[in-house]
């Protein structure tokens, strides 16, 4: 067997696994695709009218969903999947409304000149704004993590400019 029909094999387990479980959970699910991301990485989009219950408050529920529905697939299929559940694409717009609030305090820091510390972010959420500040390619902004565990919070701050000066005057 082609490792392209085994993929296929096993995003349709995946589908049907979390079909399952989902309604067993009596939710309402309209469609659902499973597709590979990257070696022993899928993605669940879901469509449902019920995402309020499956994202819960501070997508709380939708964590617990993804490592219950993990587990089972993990019992059920031969090889060690990860699996990443999207639904009604709130994570994307989520993200969105994240970078957009990282992008004001930018275009604050680089008009005011002072810092910014922004709220207390997960590590994952950290990792995707030093991603997307590493994206914009801004080399007037320097971004950083600062304290422990829990306490680490994102400072925003204006790269300081560093002048050099040859006091041979062979070069400034």
């Amino acid at each position: 067997m082609s490792s392209e029909t085994n993929t296929l094999g096993l995003q349709e387990q995946i589908k049907g696994i979390a079909l399952d479980f989902l309604g067993r959970l009596e939710l309402v699910i309209e469609s659902i695709e499973v597709e590979k991301r990257e070696a022993n990485i899928y993605d669940i989009k879901i469509k449902s009218p019920d995402s309020p219950i499956m994202i819960g408050h501070s997508w709380e529920t939708l964590r617990d969903l993804k490592n219950i529905l993990s587990m089972i697939i993990n019992k059920n299929v031969e090889e060690k999947v990860f699996i990443h559940i999207e639904i009604n694409d709130y994570m994307e717009s989520k993200d969105n409304r994240l970078f957009e609030f990282v992008k004001s305090k930018i275009d604050f820091c680089e008009k005011s000149g002072k810092e910014v510390i922004l709220p207390f972010f997960s590590a994952y959420e950290r990792k995707k704004i030093h991603s997307y500040v590493w994206e914009l390619k801004n080399d007037k902004i320097i971004i950083k993590s600062v304290w422990e565990a829990k306490e680490r919070r994102m400072h925003i701050s204006k790269k300081e400019i560093k002048l050099t000066i040859d006091l041979n005057w062979t070069d400034i």
